[in-house]
């Protein structure tokens, strides 16, 4: 018989739930979320499976996000921050100029082969964080490489008169059309080339498709 005052035993006192709540931040969802769909996909990431799989009540999401689309954004931004990251450590590590560049253009597909869930989500139709008020890191991929082509141009490795914007864009067609044959498992099928030589074939060939190659002593 319980006395006044008294719990039934294992009950957690409701100030001690408010407190676990509250220590669950906006980024705790964000992770969770994305762990799910780097497992299982997009689908897997319901309101009810973050909920079982952070221990809260299905309303907790509410108090961080305006909803899944919201929540969604995030993850797709989070998504593209990663790309960014993992890009331009492979160009920095191989000390820039024309090294770094092709570094990071075989590192874009590496990542998505690394991550197919994610990189598919990343390019499906779907809420944009600007939508909510904040800044979208899938443009500022595009702008990171368009930078890129023009320091290649301005150090000397691109001789051509090129529009630089649409040889970035044709630059990533190409590694973005890879990525996503090599994700589905049909690019090296198609070929019979392994596929770390695929990416670095398509990455050298690209390059010289636009004129990207190495500087002449002479010229300097």
């Amino acid at each position: 018989m319980l006395h006044a005052g008294e719990r039934p035993k294992g009950e957690v006192p409701p100030r001690r739930r408010r407190a676990a709540r509250r220590r669950h931040t906006a980024g705790d969802f964000v992770n969770t979320a994305l762990a799910l769909l780097e497992q299982h996909g997009a689908q897997a990431v319901t309101a009810r499976r973050l909920a079982r799989e952070m221990r809260l009540s299905q309303m907790a999401l509410y108090r961080h996000f305006d909803g899944m689309d919201h929540l969604l954004s995030r993850v797709w931004n989070l998504g593209f921050t990663q790309l960014i990251d993992f890009v331009t450590t492979a160009d920095a590590e191989a000390g820039g100029g024309l090294p770094g560049f092709r570094e990071s253009l075989k590192a874009y597909a590496q990542f998505g082969v690394n991550h197919p869930w994610l990189y598919r989500f990343m390019f499906s139709t779907g809420p944009r964080l600007e939508q909510f008020g904040e800044e979208n890191e899938g443009l500022r991929s595009m702008e990171i490489l368009e930078k890129r082509v023009v320091a290649l141009k301005e150090e000397g490795y691109i001789a051509a008169e090129d529009d630089l914007a649409a040889v970035s864009l044709h630059l990533w067609f190409l590694h973005h059309g890879l990525t996503t044959l090599a994700i589905s498992g049909q690019a090296p099928k198609a070929v019979g080339v392994e596929l770390d030589r695929l990416i670095e074939s398509t990455a050298d060939r690209a390059l010289s498709c636009f004129g990207i190659t190495k500087k002449d002593p002479a010229a300097t």
